[in-house]
């Protein structure tokens, strides 16, 4: 059977035949169920439960008492999306692992430095005429062992990594795990259409 929400959301079924369909389409499963409860209990929606030849229960959705007043504009209905849990959950592990990543940084800003001044040593040059201090940080920053990264940095030539690129390197193998992978852009959210258009498109 169906929920209410399915056709609304735009849940793909060769049996959906309502205008509605797709409406919600930029609804959660979650949110969309919340506002159908929403419907029903401020009595815009109603919800008759019938019981099948076969003792299936079967509930449709049916006009409230106050869907008309929704129409004809003297009744608004406010919703206000939320976030499940699970998502919740997620955006908390993905802020600590976005902290995480801060600490690696910091970490291999202080190795790429070391290094820098190990070098200076061994070839008698002061360690900032090897890799200036803005230009490490750039390069903690990427997290990446990868030479076509590390040459898009200002400060970054192919002279410099082939005299010092294996020692800058070899830190950056540590902590290449962290490096961030593209993301691919996120479709902009929009609002789900009125309650208006819900019911009208019910044909109520």
């Amino acid at each position: 059977m169906e929920s209410p929400w399915e056709p609304s959301t735009g849940t793909k079924s060769a049996k959906v035949q309502s205008g509605i369909f797709g409406k919600g389409a930029a609804y959660s499963r979650h949110n969309a169920e919340r506002l159908f409860r929403k419907l029903v209990l401020d009595k815009i929606l109603d919800e008759d439960l019938y019981i099948t030849a076969n003792d299936q229960a079967v509930a449709y959705v049916i006009l409230g008492q106050k869907a008309q007043a929704v129409l004809n504009g003297s009744l608004q209905v406010e919703f206000h999306e939320t976030e499940s849990a699970s998502a919740i959950r997620k955006q908390r592990a993905s802020v600590a692992k976005v902290s995480q990543r801060e600490e690696m940084v910091k970490k291999c800003l202080g190795e790429l430095t070391d290094t820098c001044k190990t070098l200076g040593k061994v070839f008698d040059v002061h360690y900032f005429n090897i890799f200036s201090t803005s230009t490490l940080k750039k390069i903690a920053e990427t997290l990446s062992s990868d030479v076509e990264v590390l040459l898009q940095i200002d400060g970054v030539t192919e002279d410099k990594l082939e005299k010092y690129g294996a020692e800058i390197i070899k830190v950056m193998d540590k902590y290449s795990e962290w490096s961030l992978p593209e993301q691919p852009d996120d479709d902009p959210r929009t609002a789900l259409s009125s309650c208006c258009a819900f019911l009208s498109e019910y044909g109520l």
